[in-house]
């Protein structure tokens, strides 16, 4: 029987292998890497592994890291987080879209207002796309969010340089810029590792759903038609899903002390693998 250690040693090289392939590319070092590596290994340790709900302190974080006292301690001291995460554009660009479906500036009888792009500085309440996302995008530029809404057909310029709005959610798509598509990366392999582990500890009636689904063998001549089935269906329900928990969300609610979740939501992703069959034929020609 495979020891459980054996196992997540098999799980890291599954995980480091495609997200290495990456880093070189870009030129991040084994070294930059490892240190990243040492802060999560300490920030962990030190919030979440302390005795009675309390923090963990150095001397334990030292012990259950592997790590120096003195590392601890440098990394903990000058609360060293490498580099705030930023927010990406598409989470960004939902809180703009937040902005718009709850401020009741941008309001008129429960709906969104068709909006000039910019600002009038004569308007006193000054409602405008550039103050939206001044005020709710956590510091991107207009042009960024509104070419990213208008692409993803959340919104629509008229022909007055106003914007409207034709989605009240914001919902990430393939992407050729590799900028976002790392950021679509971190949040999905983060948010599936989260939900992996939450299952592992959870009662039968709090497991979050996750599944795979998985044929081998197919003939490569059925892809296309594949390719077609799995895209449409997937983004019926993607947007089934959306305008489900939209809907709910934005409920005009009595209660302002209500709590609220930061997000949630469901994520949906293809994948194939044909490395294995590849070797097979080429090993049989050999």
């Amino acid at each position: 029987m495979i020891d459980i250690r054996e196992k997540l040693t098999q799980l890291l090289i599954r995980i480091f292998k495609p997200l290495v392939r990456i880093l070189l590319r870009h030129g991040i070092s084994y070294k930059a890497t490892a240190e990243v590596l040492k802060w999560c290994y300490v920030d962990i340790a030190h919030k979440e592994f302390g005795i009675n709900n309390k923090k963990a302190n150095k001397s334990r974080v030292a012990v259950i890291t592997g790590l120096t006292w003195i590392d601890v301690k440098n990394l903990i001291d000058n609360d060293v987080a490498l580099m705030d995460v930023k927010p990406e554009q598409f989470h960004r660009a939902s809180r703009v879209l937040t902005g718009w479906l709850t401020d009741k500036n941008y309001l008129q009888d429960g709906q969104a207002k068709i909006i000039p792009i910019n600002s009038d500085s004569n308007n006193q309440i000054n409602i405008s796309f550039e103050n939206l996302v001044e005020n709710y995008s956590g510091g991107a530029t207009i042009r960024s969010i509104l070419d990213d809404l208008i692409e993803h057909k959340a919104v629509e310029k008229t022909a007055n340089d106003q914007v409207k709005l034709l989605r009240t959610h914001y919902i990430s798509s393939s992407n050729k810029s590799e900028e976002q598509a790392i950021d679509i990366m971190a949040m999905s392999v983060s948010d599936l590792i989260n939900t992996i582990n939450h299952n592992i500890k959870a009662e039968d009636d709090d497991l979050y759903f996750q599944r795979i689904v998985q044929q081998r063998q197919v003939p490569k001549k059925h892809l296309p038609l594949i390719h077609t089935f799995i895209r449409e269906r997937s983004q019926k329900l993607a947007d089934e899903v959306d305008n489900f928990i939209g809907a709910l969300s934005h409920q005009e609610s009595t209660d302002c002390s209500e709590n609220k979740l930061d997000r949630l939501g469901l994520g949906i992703y293809y994948y194939q693998d044909y490395t294995n069959s590849e070797k097979e034929t080429n090993e049989r020609k050999t």
